[in-house]
C-alpha cells in the first residue's frame, strides 16, 4: 500500500514539473495578447487625434463640436481628448464666431436667386398629358387636361402657383385617389398627415421630398426632410405677414411649451425661439439668454460680438443683423442667436466651421418671394435621427429658394407644433411637447388680426 502511494507521490510531482512551463508559457502569451491589444487600441487613439486624413479629422471636428455645444456632455471632449486638439477645435470656432461679423442683410439679391421663371404646372401637366398620349393631345384644349383641372382650371392654376414647390403630377394622382379633398375645390384644400403617428401623403415637392401637410386656406406646406442619419420638417408659409414670435406667460419666471404659447396666441404652426439660461439642462425657460422682441416688446440684453440677430421688421421681410447692433425702428419681432447661414441668398457658413456638428436644430429663413420658413431638424436618436450640421441645413434652405437664414436654438429646445399638436420628436424624448422656452416663433391662421 504504502509502494502504491510512493509512485502515486512521485507521479503527481513528475505532472506538475511537466505541466508547468506549458502554464507560464500560457501566462506570458497571454500578456503578450493583452499588451498588443493595448498598444494597437493605443496607436488607433492617436491616430484618431492627431492624423490629417480629411474624412477622420472632419468626423474629429464634429465630434468635438458636439461635445462642446453641450452643457452636460463637454466632458466626452475636455475629458477624452488631448487638449491640443479641443484647442484647435476652440479656435476654429472662435475664428467662425469672428467671420460672422458684419455679416448683414441688404436685400441686394443676386437676379439668379430670385424666384426664377418656371413653366406653369399647367404647362407641366399639358406636357405630361402629350407625351402619355402622343400627338393627339391638344395642348390648348381643356378637354385634354386631367379632371381636376378641367373642372376649375383657374382654381388649379392659383393653387400651384401658390405652391409652386409642389409637384403637379404626384398632387393630382392623390387627388385621383382621395376625391373627398376637393369638397372644397382648389381654395378649401385641407390635407394634414404630419402627425406622429402618420406616414405622411404620396405627394412630392419638385425637389422629390415628401409632402406631409397642405393647407391652401392658411398659406401652409409642411415638407419632410432627411438625410441618411436625420430627419426633420420643413414648413413653409405663405403669407409673412402673419408671423411673429410671442412671449411665454411667465416670462422672467418660467417658461412654456411651443405648444402652449401656440394655443395661448391662437397659432397654427409654431417653433422655438431664444435661448435661456439652462445651468446643467435643468432650466425652466424662464430667464432669457441674450436679447428678443415679441411683438414689439423688447426684453434682454443684446448679446456679444460674434452673435446674430433675425428682425421682422414692418415690411413683412427677415433682415439679419449683428446682435450688439441698435434694433432697427422697424423691427416688430426679434432673437438672438448664431451663426447666420444664408444673407442675401448666399450660404455663409461652410462645412468645416463653427456649429457644425449633428445636433437637432430650429432654423428660420426666408425666400425671395416673402415665403418664409421654419426647420425643425429632430436629433439625438429622437425618431432615429441623429442631428445634422447647420451646413446641410443651410444648402437644403437654399435649394428651396431661401435667401435669408439665422440658426436658433436648438438641441432639446427644437420641436414644432402645428394644429394642434406637436408633430416632430424633443430629444428628451420623455417631453412629449418639448422643454419650456421663453417665447416661440408663431404662424398665424387666416384671418387673425394681429396686434
Amino acid at each position: 500500500m504504502s509502494q502504491v502511494t510512493l509512485f502515486g507521490s512521485r507521479a503527481s510531482k513528475r505532472a506538475e514539473v511537466e505541466q508547468t512551463p506549458r502554464n507560464r508559457h500560457g501566462f506570458r502569451n497571454f500578456l503578450i495578447t493583452i499588451f498588443a491589444i493595448l498598444t494597437f487600441f493605443e496607436g488607433f487613439y492617436f491616430y484618431l487625434c492627431y492624423t490629417n486624413n480629411g474624412f477622420v479629422s472632419r468626423w474629429r471636428n464634429i465630434y468635438v463640436q458636439t461635445a462642446l455645444s453641450t452643457l452636460s456632455h463637454q466632458w466626452l471632449a475636455t475629458d477624452l481628448l488631448p487638449a491640443r486638439v479641443v484647442g484647435e477645435t476652440i479656435n476654429r470656432i472662435d475664428e467662425g464666431r469672428k467671420q460672422q461679423i458684419d455679416l448683414n442683410s441688404s436685400w441686394n439679391i443676386p437676379t439668379q436667386d430670385q424666384q426664377t421663371t418656371k413653366p406653369s404646372a399647367i404647362d407641366t401637366i399639358i406636357e405630361k398629358t402629350q407625351s402619355s398620349e402622343g400627338e393627339t393631345a391638344q395642348p390648348d384644349s381643356d378637354a385634354n387636361l386631367p379632371y381636376w383641372v378641367r373642372k376649375d382650371r383657374e382654381g388649379a392654376e392659383a393653387f400651384f402657383e401658390l405652391f409652386y414647390e409642389v409637384d403637379p403630377v404626384t398632387m393630382l394622382d392623390y387627388l385621383d385617389a382621395n376625391p373627398d379633398v376637393m369638397d372644397n375645390g382648389w381654395a378649401g384644400i385641407n390635407i394634414d398627415k404630419a402627425g406622429l403617428d402618420q406616414d405622411g401623403t404620396s405627394i412630392t415637392t419638385t425637389n422629390g421630398d415628401q409632402v406631409l401637410a397642405i393647407n391652401a386656406v392658411d398659406g401652409v406646406l409642411l415638407i419632410r426632410v432627411k438625410g441618411n442619419s436625420w430627419q426633420g420638417i420643413l414648413a413653409i408659409v405663405k403669407d409673412p405677414s402673419r408671423v411673429g414670435m410671442r412671449w411665454s406667460s411667465g416670462i422672467g419666471s418660467y417658461g412654456q411649451t411651443v405648444k402652449t404659447i401656440a394655443e395661448a396666441n391662437g397659432a397654427i404652426l409654431g417653433v422655438s425661439g431664444s435661448g435661456f439660461v439652462d445651468p446643467n439642462g435643468t432650466g425652466n425657460g424662464g430667464t432669457l439668454i441674450g436679447y428678443a422682441m415679441c411683438n414689439g416688446e423688447a426684453k434682454g440684453r443684446h448679446s456679444l460680438p460674434g452673435y446674430k440677430r433675425i428682425e421682422l421688421r414692418k415690411d413683412n421681410r427677415f433682415y439679419i443683423v449683428d446682435a450688439p447692433s441698435n434694433t432697427h425702428d422697424d423691427t416688430t419681432d426679434a432673437s438672438e442667436f448664431t451663426p447666420a447661414l444664408i444673407v442675401d441668398g448666399e450660404v455663409v457658413i461652410s462645412e468645416y466651421t463653427d456649429w457644425n456638428g449633428n445636433h437637432p436644430r430650429t432654423i428660420l429663413g426666408q425666400c425671395a418671394n416673402g415665403d418664409i420658413m421654419m426647420l425643425d431638424v429632430e436629433g439625438r436618436g429622437a425618431n432615429g435621427s441623429l442631428g445634422v450640421s447647420v451646413y446641410v441645413c443651410a444648402n437644403l434652405l437654399h435649394d428651396y429658394g431661401c435667401v435669408q437664414s439665422m440658426n436658433l436654438d436648438g438641441g432639446s429646445s427644437s420641436i414644432m407644433y402645428y394644429n394642434g399638436r406637436s408633430i416632430t420628436v424633443c430629444s428628451n424624448q420623455t417631453l412629449v411637447d418639448g422643454r419650456y422656452l421663453p417665447n416661440a416663433w408663431l404662424y398665424f391662421p387666416a384671418g387673425t388680426e394681429l396686434d
